[in-house]
């Protein structure tokens, strides 16, 4: 049977050979068709959360959530940070505006805690102390902003000011509100200066407002195309073009900046980061391809064949999976890298071999059907036992890894073709058989060694194994999405901030209740786990303590009063009263004795900037200026005061619509927030908190439920996937090598390396994530091919040393470094994800070398001894040797 399948092989051969260039023409042909049929079918699909098949239950409890609340699917977070609370909502207003003018872009856009409900009880919201120093700093400006209030601008602003130096003349210090107001002002000053645009920010500096940074968010759901090869790419590139656009106008103060995370960002940039990874990866990848082949092959015209094969067979395979599966996803998409690395294999072996037989006197054709009986068989075996460890991932419930197993087992068998049609075609038009003499590996193993104490290293290799299953078993799966992206992204950098600021959390999770009466039952039950640090409910929105909040209120209005509601009003200024009032201020700071002065920076800082200001060529012009900045707003800021002075105790009647009906359906399902009591963001702890609470409520969803879920769903699909791959390919390594210490010897390696490569995870802590994991079906692949090969040449040769001396070993090695050269670069992608991906296959790469190169070696010598001892007959050259070819 094998003769029959070695002279079938050599026929075709032979036949590819006399044609050659029609098959080179008829395959480039084709090759081009195929391009042009992938690049304008093949789509990408960019849905992660469409990786998982739709019946999974926690698939049909999120689909369900969003039915009911679709306005938080597909959402963009964006972040204004601001010195103040009021530069920061103003801001984010704004934004909220501008984009309004966009709707079908901008579908929905929500400013939490803003609007007229806000600006009456939203001091109800802070806790008892921040409302009681909020009323010590009011009760400290009170003066001031009486002054201001009936006469807003310069007059009144700097009248307030001399109060500030007043208290320092006679002796006391200077109160933190007017130290930081006299900096502000002597800032806009010297922006005025400069022409540069500023904000009114006066009273919020003037009361402490501005003390640390001020966060406000906007949530939009923007149109997302799915399809786009770069999910959401519209929306965020008009995200940023507006803020350009009001930046330049104005619009976005200098000292205010807007980020953006969420879903839809996240995504974006975890997809750019992925493929500007892989593209970088892929320059990479090529240019140490021809460092490795040329060192490799050491012929050009080798190479020119190989990277031809490789190049049709990769056009090939695009037109398969445009036409199979239509679509690429975050995992499938790995497939072109993984073609590059697992497609070149084959020429590497064929034109190894090719130019060793070459150096022994054969022709072109006598070599290429050389080649053909001698390990065209075994390339065949290699490519169908690679299929079928791709292909295994078929049945399971992963669908990520579903289409990537059906293109890369058909990927496998279209490299199998291409290797026993086009590269023989190429080989004889090129006229590749003048090539140097082919080199091994054998002078540089210690073949006698291994040969000699073959039983020994037998013993290590067991104990090694031992040792590698028990560190494995420690080998965990991280759920985490957040993990995978580039951690110094704009999009994760803000995401983190914010839940380390408790602003917002992407880790809770959401439940469904019938009502509130079922609400109110299903948080008493969540509160009462560990796991759960509260749950937020509509009702969660009525703030608590409001008799003592609403007497301390009360209290800062009363002393209010008079800022709030100015009796008479002062003239209108004029240039001369703005410069009068200048003069004033600067005369009040000389009387200053000097040690007071000197330090007060703030104060010396007015000064400075002050003095040049009324020097300057158009000093009239420049103080209206400087009042519109410093005073246009002051009346409204003082409205907006009083009318958060004037709260009233509010119920849960009181609450604004425009934020219960986030939480509240029309169909009258109330939606839960529940908050984890510990930092999720930690594999071990989300798994507890997720089964906590779907122990409680097995319908809940969010984040932590889908990552959790979709991960059990990648386990269990690697395994059950792994398990089919290790039968079906153990039942065709018996069907075709008829030994079962054959196939041992195939697997023995595979395991090893296999076991150290997870032993590896544990022992870096760097744990199995969603992109990482493809290394195992990549692993088992690329090692069945390497031990079919190695035992496939023993059998060609009379010992383990001939076999060492051959060039299959060479191309093993070769094979390792290509898919290292391939995967490896990944390891300097920004996205972690990729990046982990190429550090473990790499590591990986050299478990196998050395299990293949080293270890295998070392068993067969040792099955050789044993079979001596036992007189057992060794099979030996079932085909010719190198040195006795048929030429």
């Amino acid at each position: 049977m094998r003769q029959l399948l070695y002279n079938a092989l050599a026929r075709w051969t032979e036949l590819m050979a006399r044609r050659a260039w029609w098959v080179v023409i008829l395959a480039t042909l084709l090759a081009a068709g195929s391009l042009y049929y992938a690049i304008d079918t093949l789509k990408m699909n960019s849905d992660t959360a469409g990786l998982v098949a739709d019946d999974e239950p926690f698939r049909i409890y999120v689909t369900e959530f969003e039915k009911v609340f679709p306005e938080f699917v597909d959402t963009v977070l964006v972040a204004v940070d601001a010195p103040t609370a009021y530069e920061a909502e103003t801001t984010a207003l704004r934004f909220a505006e501008t984009l309004r003018q966009e709707p079908a872009l901008f579908k929905d856009i929500y400013v939490p805690g803003t609007g007229l409900f806000y600006e009456k009880n939203g001091l109800l919201y802070l806790d008892e102390e921040d409302i009681a120093d909020a009323v010590d700093r009011l009760a400290e400006a009170q003066p001031g902003l009486a002054k201001m209030s009936a006469d807003p601008s310069l007059r009144g602003l700097f009248a307030m000011v001399a109060l500030g130096i007043d208290t320092l003349a006679d002796g006391s210090e200077l109160p933190l509100s007017f130290s930081r107001l006299a900096s502000r002002i002597a800032e806009d000053t010297e922006t005025v200066l400069r022409d540069e645009p500023a904000e009114s920010i006066v009273f919020p500096r003037m009361i402490g407002a501005g003390d640390g940074n001020r966060t406000r968010i906007l949530i939009i759901q923007p149109a997302v195309d799915f399809g786009d090869a770069l999910s959401g790419r519209r929306a965020v590139e008009r995200l940023h073009e507006i803020e350009a656009e009001m930046r330049s106008q104005g619009a976005i103060p200098g000292n205010v900046t807007v980020r953006f995370t969420g879903d839809v960002v996240l995504s974006y940039d975890e997809l750019t980061s992925v493929r500007d990874g892989v593209q970088l990866a892929g320059m990479i990848s090529l240019i140490l391809l021809l460092v490795i082949l040329g060192f490799g092959l050491r012929s050009g015209r080798l190479i020119i064949a190989s990277y031809g094969t490789l190049f049709i067979g990769f056009a090939w395979t695009a037109a398969y999976a445009a036409a199979v599966v239509g679509q690429l996803n975050m995992l499938s998409a790995a497939c072109a890298i993984l073609f590059i690395g697992l497609g070149i294999d084959h020429a590497i072996h064929y034109c190894l071999r090719y130019r060793e037989l070459t150096s022994h006197g054969a022709d072109n054709l006598e070599a290429l059907k050389g080649v053909s009986r001698s390990i065209g068989g075994a390339i065949a075996l290699c490519a169908l036992s690679s299929a079928i460890g791709f292909l295994s991932f078929i049945p399971t419930d992963y669908q990520g890894f579903a289409e990537l197993g059906i293109i890369a087992g058909g990927g496998m068998i279209m490299a199998l073709v291409a290797t026993m049609t086009v590269l023989p075609a190429l080989l004889t038009v090129l006229k590749a058989a003048k090539t140097r003499p082919h080199l091994s590996l054998g002078g540089l193993m210690p073949v006698n060694f291994m040969a000699k104490h073959g039983g020994k290293l037998a013993g290590i290799v067991l104990a090694l194994s031992a040792g590698a299953v028990i560190i494995a078993q420690d080998a965990e799966f991280d759920t985490s999405t957040l993990a995978l992206k580039n951690p110094l992204s704009e999009s994760v950098v803000t995401l983190r901030d914010l839940s380390d600021a408790d602003i917002v959390t992407d880790y809770t999770a959401m439940i469904m209740a019938d009502d509130m009466d079922h609400a109110r039952a299903l948080a008493t039950q969540l509160e009462a786990l560990d796991e759960v640090d509260h749950v937020v409910t509509p009702e969660s929105y009525v703030p608590d303590n409001q008799f003592a909040k609403l007497e301390l209120i009360e209290e800062a209005a009363d002393f209010m009063w008079p800022a709030l509601n100015p009796g008479v009003m002062a003239s209108p200024p004029t240039d001369e009263s703005r410069q009068a009032a200048v003069n004033d201020l600067l005369a009040n700071i000389a009387e200053l004795p000097a040690d007071v002065l000197a330090r007060e920076d703030s104060v010396k800082q007015l000064q400075s900037a002050l003095k040049r200001l009324i020097n300057s060529a158009d000093s009239s012009a420049a103080l209206v200026r400087l009042e519109q900045r410093l005073t246009g707003d002051i009346q409204e800021q003082l409205a907006r005061l009083g009318r958060a002075l004037s709260a009233e105790e509010v119920t849960f009647e009181d609450l604004p619509s425009s934020l219960l009906k986030r939480d509240i359906a029309a169909t009258g399902q109330v939606r839960l927030s529940v908050m984890p009591s510990k930092n999720i963001h930690k594999f071990r702890e989300l798994r507890e908190f997720v089964n906590a609470v779907t122990k409680v409520v097995p319908s809940a969803t969010g984040r932590p439920v889908i990552e959790v879920g979709v991960g059990r769903v990648v386990v269990e699909s690697f395994w059950l996937a792994a398990s089919i791959a290790v039968l079906l390919i153990t039942l065709l390594l018996y069907a075709v090598l008829r030994s079962f210490s054959d196939v041992l010897l195939v697997l023995i390696p595979l395991g090893l390396a296999f076991s150290l490569s997870i032993a590896t995870t544990v022992l870096m802590d760097m744990p199995f994530n969603f992109a990482n994991v493809i290394v195992l079906p990549l692993l088992l692949g690329f090692g069945i091919d390497s031990g079919i090969h190695l035992v496939h040449r023993r059998h060609l040769e009379h010992s383990v040393s001939e076999m060492m001396h051959s060039s299959t070993p060479r191309a093993v090695t070769l094979s390792a470094l290509t898919t290292v050269a391939s995967f490896g670069s990944l390891s300097l992608s920004a996205h972690w994800g990729t990046a982990s991906l190429g550090i473990l296959l790499s590591l990986s790469m050299a478990y196998i070398v050395v299990c293949t190169i080293v270890v295998l070696p070392a068993l067969m010598s040792w099955r050789d001894q044993w079979n001596r001892r036992n007189g057992v007959p060794i099979e030996n050259a079932t085909q010719p040797s190198t040195q006795q070819e048929s030429l």
